[in-house]
């Protein structure tokens, strides 16, 4: 016997729906816009809390969200990991750490001034963000990187964000005009040619 199809998502059986209400392939209607775009992580969220409320109103509120949570990054989307760097000292704040899987830490010694940003010894922590968390990790990220010109990457499969303070930016790293767009922003904030994203 096949097994059902899923929405890739959150999951739930795509044979509950007519095909004229499959909006995108692989996607159930509650998981994605009118237009066909994945909608954001909390909407997604929301709408399976609803889901398990009414129809299951004796659940709890925290096993609620506990089990939609599970239900979600069981799904292909939440679950996909992006990997990257977060230099400790790059931070105002560290809290964001906490928010990541730290899978190794190192520590380097840079004692050049025009390039280690004033800061010579650097705790490089390579991290893991499920989807689910991506845009609050680059959020604070970008609320938290210290100016001028410390930044941070994370990537799933070609898909990056290269965050700088009050600047993010998300794109396929096979892509000649975002990589442009990116080194042009290196390059504007004075970074050292050999710090240069995407390079």
């Amino acid at each position: 016997m096949d097994k059902p199809k899923l929405c890739r998502s959150c999951s739930g059986p795509l044979s509950d729906y007519k095909p004229e209400e499959i909006i995108k392939d692989g996607f159930c209607p509650y998981c994605v816009d009118k237009k066909g775009n994945l909608k954001c992580y909390d909407e997604v969220l929301k709408g399976m809390l609803d889901y398990i409320q009414s129809d299951h109103p004796e659940i709890s509120e925290n096993d609620r969200k506990q089990t939609a949570e599970k239900w979600l990054l069981e799904g292909e989307v939440w679950g996909q990991i992006f990997k990257g760097c977060i230099i400790e000292e790059s931070l105002e704040n560290k809290e964001l750490l906490k928010l990541c899987k730290i899978t190794e830490t190192k520590i380097e010694q840079d004692d050049n001034p025009s390039t280690n940003a004033g800061e010579p010894t650097w705790t490089l922590h390579q991290v893991e963000v499920t989807r689910a968390k991506i845009e609050e990790v680059v959020t604070l990220l970008s609320k938290y990187l210290k100016l001028p010109n410390w930044w941070a990457d994370l990537s799933f499969k070609d898909e990056v964000y290269i965050v700088f303070r009050n600047k993010i930016f998300n794109g396929s790293n096979k892509d000649d005009s975002f990589v442009k767009t990116v080194k042009d922003y290196g390059n504007s904030v004075k970074l050292p040619q050999s710090q240069i994203p995407l390079s």
